[in-house]
Formats: structure tokens, sequence, C-alpha cells
């Protein structure tokens, strides 16, 4: 997560907003795909494969303030989209047209070619101008979007961990549950999502977790209170393994280059905790104390109790036992 100051005028005052307008997978609209408020493409999620997807897109920017800003600096020269394929190393740079009616509306179309990206596409749109005696200074970027060619590893997309009932016990189970034959379940990491391994050698345990709407009293609470505490354990596992994959030198806590996680399902894990861990931090204050404090002795284990602590309402652990105390003292 890096804080860019420029030695030169820009558009920092009037952020430009990038919006994809249309989108067509091999030549047939699909812009119920384009999905503005969470400004991403999810490409995966239509029902054909294709070979190529052309996405219409325009930035749009206060005129007034374009108009201004031209007026003493010159005109804005520059404005193009740069679609980024990590995975793949594929960057394209897509010039734009500017609007002759609207002095801050620019657009054009991007095209993909389904065999040369993979995972995910950053777009981000930059206007460029002579200021200073210098051409071609980035002026403005507006906040990027995101084409997914393939479904993204997102826990917010996804819903929930992959659940999986596994016998620990068997002599042709995985290591690691054999190793745990006792216990009632395993996170883990093998693959690009973590998942729930559940323990069908366990006796007893199937039944227990099993919904049933005629659950009652104490049958109920022993649902609940085994759910949420098998819940409650995966979280802490998500988030110490999502602490680990915080991106930037870690020996340096005013380094530039602290960001999230790299894979989106950590990132979202540590966006949604690491606020109610310590509220009222910035980003960048959250990322210094998890490259920091926070993985060391004693703060790490004050983390881990302030986490611990509000996961049980992420969970809804603490609402589960106060549903059953005040059902259990109605009866009494």
């Amino acid at each position: 997560m890096s804080t860019v100051l420029f030695p030169y005028p820009t558009l920092a005052d009037s952020e430009p907003i990038l919006s994809i307008t249309t989108l067509r997978l091999d030549g047939t609209v699909r812009t119920h795909l384009v999905k503005k408020e969470e400004s991403t493409v999810p490409l995966y999620d239509d029902a054909k494969p294709w070979r190529r997807a052309e996405l219409d897109f325009e930035v749009t920017c206060d005129p007034d303030r374009v108009r201004a800003f031209e007026d003493v600096h010159g005109r804005i020269s520059g404005a193009v989209l740069v679609a980024n394929c990590r995975p793949t190393n594929v960057r394209h740079s897509v010039p734009m047209s500017r609007s002759e009616m609207d002095r801050g509306r620019w657009s054009g179309t991007l095209e993909l070619d389904k065999d040369n990206v993979r995972d995910r596409v950053d777009l981000t749109a930059i206007l460029s101008a002579e200021v200073g005696g210098v051409t071609n200074r980035p002026v403005a970027a507006a906040p990027g979007w995101i084409a997914y060619a393939d479904e993204p590893e997102s826990l917010r997309l996804k819903g929930t961990l992959r659940v999986r009932w596994l016998n620990f016990t068997l002599p042709d189970a995985p290591l690691l549950p054999r190793q745990f034959s006792k216990s009632t379940h395993l996170v883990t990491f093998n693959s690009g999502m973590p998942e729930l391994w559940l323990n069908s050698g366990f006796a007893g345990l199937e039944p227990l977790l099993k919904d049933r709407k005629d659950r009652r009293g104490a049958d109920k609470a022993l649902h609940d209170f085994l759910r949420t505490g098998i819940a409650r354990g995966a979280w802490l596992a998500l988030i110490a393994d999502s602490m680990s994959a915080v991106r930037g030198d870690t020996s340096d806590e005013q380094s530039d280059e602290l960001d999230w996680p790299e894979k989106p399902w950590q990132a979202e894990i540590l966006k949604l905790v690491l606020p109610l861990v310590a509220p009222g931090k910035s980003d960048r204050e959250l990322l210094t104390m998890v490259t920091g404090e926070w993985r060391e002795d004693p703060g790490c284990g004050d983390f881990f109790a302030r986490a611990e602590a509000v996961v049980g309402d992420i969970v809804k652990a603490n609402e589960s036992i106060r549903r059953f105390v005040q059902s259990y003292q109605g009866d009494e």
C-alpha cells in the first residue's frame, strides 16, 4: 500500500471515476456481468466459454476542475487505460478518446484474449499532461476495476469455506488428518482456497452438526455451540495465515511498500478483522502493527486475545449463548 506524492500540481482534488459501460463476450453483450458496486467484471461467470472480451469504458472528471487545471498548466494530452495481468505478465495500454462535448470525459474499448490472461486483470485509468515544462506527467488516476478471467480465491464471492467430510482414521486418509485422527476438524491450506475438513470417523459428530428444524433446548444449544466453536477455530487459523502474507519490508516499519496480501481471501479476512481489533487505526497503521508489534511477544498474545473476542461476535457464538441462557432462564 503506497502513498505517492507528486512534486508538481495534479488533479488530486478531483479524482476521476472509471466505469465499465458495456461488456461483449465473443460479440454478444453481457452487461449483466458488470458489477458496478464492486467494480468487478467476473468474466468466468458467463454460461458459455469465451475467447475474446471487449469492455467499453469511460473516465469522468469534474469538468470545471479540469478546465481550471488546463487554464494554468495546459491541455491534458494523454489518457490511457492500463490493463495488467500479473500471472501472465501481460500489460495493455489502451488510448482513450476525449469527448468533444464534455471536457471531463474520455472513453475507449479494451480487448482481452482469453489465451493471454489468467486469474485477474487490474484496470487503471491514467491522465497525463505537460506540467512545469515536462511532458507526459501523470496528473490523475482513476480507482481501478478488476476483470476476473477465472474464479478468484475470494471468501466474499464464494460466501463460505468449502466443507469436506473425511474419515481421519482411515489408512488412506491424507497424512495431516491421520496425525490428528481424534480431532473433530482441521483447516487445510493445501489448495487455492482453504478448506474445512470434518472428521466423519469421530463418533456422533455428523448427527450433531446436521441441520434440523426440530432441534430444541439443550439439543439445539449443543448443535449451535459445536458449530460456532469450529467456526471460531477456523477463523483464527485464517487470520494467522493471512497475517503472514502481508506484503512489504517487515524489518522497516517506515516502508512505503506495506500492502494487503495478494490473495483476495487473505486481504478480505484482515480488512474485516483488523479494524475491529484496533478501531480508529488507518490501513497503514494496521499493516505496520501486523508486521511489527503483533508478531512479537507480548503483542502477539494481546492481538489474538482481542481477535478471538472479535471472532466470537463474527460467528455469532456470543449471540447463541445469550439466546440459550435467556431460554433456560425462561424454562426455570
